[in-house]
């Protein structure tokens, strides 16, 4: 499995590499500043390789909740971030795939700010 940050994903580059090293499946593709389905999906599908012109052998697991995106969104307001994160999970919890990513650097600020990303992580894991 492989993950590269948004700013290392090279369309040109980077599925060469994971192709070579026999990397399977990437979930880079997701959206920095917004909660959501960049691809238009939660579900893996084939990236395309555009030297190619055909499917590549890696499967592509979208990113679709990231916690620094969703702070983005709501502008460190706390309460819009538990509300808004919730609702999100909750109402893609049916036909979805759900690719979560925390960054546990944020914790300490996110206590600061009144976010409590534990009780998240608990609603995730009841959804």
């Amino acid at each position: 499995m492989s993950r590269q940050h948004y700013l290392h994903f090279d369309f040109e580059n980077t599925l060469e590499i994971l192709e070579k090293n026999n990397i399977r499946e990437d979930s880079s593709l997701g959206l920095n500043e917004h909660v959501g389905f960049r691809c238009g999906t939660g579900f893996n599908y084939y990236l395309f390789n555009w030297k190619l012109k055909a499917k590549s052998s890696v499967i592509e697991q979208p990113l679709v909740w990231m916690d620094s995106a969703q702070r983005y969104e709501v502008r460190k307001q706390s309460v819009l971030f538990n509300q808004k994160a919730i609702k999100f999970l909750e109402s893609n919890k049916i036909n979805t795939q759900m690719n979560v990513n925390i960054h546990n650097h944020y914790w300490v600020d996110y206590q600061l700010i009144g976010i409590d990303l534990v009780e998240i992580l608990k609603q995730i894991r009841r959804i």
